[in-house]
């Protein structure tokens, strides 16, 4: 839930053109105001000075003499007499506005000044540091001076005798018109400046909603993208502006269509990856069916193998009691027939056990071809892994570059591009992982054709002494098909029982030697046999190992098809 914003851009753009230009005006307002009191001033102080200037110039053109004053305290100017005639200081007035007043001896003699109660102002004194600086000669300007319970502008020049200063000549404009006059015009400026700012300030208005609204617009496409609708229609006049703004929507449009594209060739890499893993924990699991089966029968070969060796200990023992019994027939030949019988007992039992014991050298030879068979398809199925291992190197590359071409594309976007920087990372992740386990998978299925390699090798070498065994057992039914002859030609004739004991004596020779190497060879079948379970057993680990990678590379691709489901093409 986005956060509610009390200051938007449209109002921190007007407020950031707005408060200069207001700050600006006012400025210029008081100075403005300033100046145009200090222009007043000037024009206040000089208008006074020259017309201090013409009332002094115009009473010494049209009365000769010096100012005096009689006994009556009236001030003449020559023979002319200057008290109650205000006149011509009246008509000043009326065409100046500005007050005039005579001052001698320090106090007012004739004057325009009217009292509050009626009448002249006359008799008011001169302050003395006016007077002072007027009998140096200097002229003074007052911007308040208070007379008669009013403020004015006064200038005071001196009122010359030849060169002595026998008084004043006062000239004023009361303060508060003029005052009132600044006032009025500094309230023209400032209402001039007001109008021109209501209009500056609803042209920004206008403006900053038109940036505003084109921002809105920029930000809610980025938002439908940023939210996975990579399907986002573009609208609006934005994308034709030729502004920053024009360029930010245009970059936009640009990373939809780019990121459009790397999402749908990473979804469709990512079914891809789905179906492998399906594959290859098929094929795990076949194998690993397949390596059950054959440590089934490996153990089965093995039991045989046992039971060959202690059968093969018997005939040693039965071959022994017929050397024996040969031993006696030759030193006692009147028990011969006795002893003849017992042999004959113990030649069909042994021609008997030769007979189990070819018939089960003929099942080891076909249960050692079966798991010939078996190993061939093992190493059929580990041919087939190997592709498959392939493909998810190949699948792995191709996401590891996609991963690259987003985080490039979102390093172009910049602040915009987060959150696909972010995305990024996670899917070259995704890509190392697979390229890892692909690596640990290839590395298990080169060990398990090693083995694969090795029990074929000695499967040939157990095939082959089974083989040589199973000549030997013919060699050894033969000799016992002589023994029988033999009995049976000596139950005929006693004149030739030393002949056949002695034939009977260099088979039984014959007889006790293979024996020992069928001995033999059943120990090393034996050891091979559990040898050959040894390495059933790791491949079995190995192929246990084989299904948990393809459910974990199967778990990885579901990830990354549900992180990838974000997104609508």
């Amino acid at each position: 839930m986005s956060k509610v914003r009390y200051f938007s851009f449209s109002k921190k753009l007007f407020v950031l053109f707005c408060l200069p230009f207001v700050v600006i005006s006012l400025i210029t307002t008081i100075l403005c105001a300033t100046m145009l009191k200090q222009n007043l001033r000037e024009q206040m102080k000089e208008s006074l000075r020259e017309v201090a200037h013409s009332i002094d110039g115009a009473y010494a053109h049209f009365y000769e003499g010096d100012y005096r004053r009689d006994n009556t305290f009236c001030l003449y100017k020559g023979d002319e007499k200057l008290t109650g005639e205000t006149a011509y200081l009246d008509r000043v007035r009326e065409q100046t506005g500005v007050e005039a007043s005579f001052y001698y001896d320090g106090q007012i003699v004739v004057t325009t000044l009217m009292r509050q109660v009626g009448g002249r102002a006359t008799g008011l004194s001169l302050e003395s540091e006016i007077g002072e600086m007027l009998q140096n000669g200097e002229e003074v300007f007052l911007e308040e001076y208070e007379l008669e319970g009013y403020t004015y502008f006064g200038y005071f020049i001196p009122l010359r005798n030849g060169d002595d200063v026998v008084g004043a000549i006062f000239t004023g404009h009361k303060s508060a018109e003029v005052m009132e006059q600044v006032n009025r015009q500094a309230f023209l400026l400032g209402g001039l400046l007001s109008g021109i700012m209501l209009v500056f300030l609803a042209f920004l208005l206008v403006f900053s909603r038109y940036l505003s609204g084109s921002m809105r617009t920029t930000m809610s496409f980025l938002k439908r993208v940023a939210e996975g609708e990579l399907n986002s229609e573009v609208k609006g006049k934005e994308v034709r502006n030729r502004d920053e703004i024009g360029d930010i929507y245009r970059l936009a449009i640009f990373l939809q269509e780019e990121l459009k594209n790397i999402v749908s060739n990473m979804k469709n890499s990512a079914g891809s990856l789905t179906e492998s893993a399906g594959e290859l924990k098929e094929m795990s699991s076949s194998v690993y069916q397949s390596v059950g089966k054959m440590q089934g029968e490996m153990l089965e070969i093995a039991s045989g193998a046992q039971q060959q060796a202690e059968e093969t200990d018997g005939v040693v023992n039965r071959v022994s009691d017929i050397a024996s019994q040969i031993e006696l027939a030759t030193r006692e030949m009147e028990s011969m027939q006795l002893q003849m019988q017992d042999m004959s007992t113990a030649e069909a039992d042994s021609h008997k056990d030769m007979q189990d014991f070819t018939e089960l050298n003929k099942d080891m030879i076909t249960a050692v071809e079966e798991i010939a068979n078996q190993v061939s398809i093992t190493n059929e199925a580990v041919q087939h892994i190997q592709k498959t291992i392939d493909i998810i190197r190949d699948i792995a590359d191709e996401t590891n570059m996609l991963s690259i071409n987003a985080s490039i594309e979102a390093a172009r976007a910049g602040e915009l591009g987060k959150g696909f920087a972010v995305i990024a990372e996670e899917i070259n992740n995704l890509a190392g992982q697979s390229a890892e386990n692909a690596v640990s998978v290839e590395k298990t299925i080169i060990s398990l054709k090693e083995e694969s390699g090795k029990m074929v090798e000695i499967m040939n070498r157990v095939k082959s002494v089974m083989q040589e065994q199973s000549n030997r057992l013919q060699v050894t039914l033969a000799n016992f098909s002589i023994m029988e002859h033999g009995v049976d030609s000596f139950r005929h004739s006693a004149d030739s029982v030393k002949g056949h004991m002695e034939g009977i004596a260099e088979s039984k020779d014959v007889i006790l030697e293979n024996i020992k190497n069928q001995a033999d060879i059943a120990e090393t079948f034996v050891i091979a046999t559990e040898k050959v379970s040894e390495k059933v057993k790791v491949i079995d680990m190995r192929m246990g190992e084989l299904e948990r990678m393809a459910d974990h590379l199967e778990e990885i691709s579901g990830k990354l098809c549900q992180g990838l489901d974000v997104f609508k093409l």
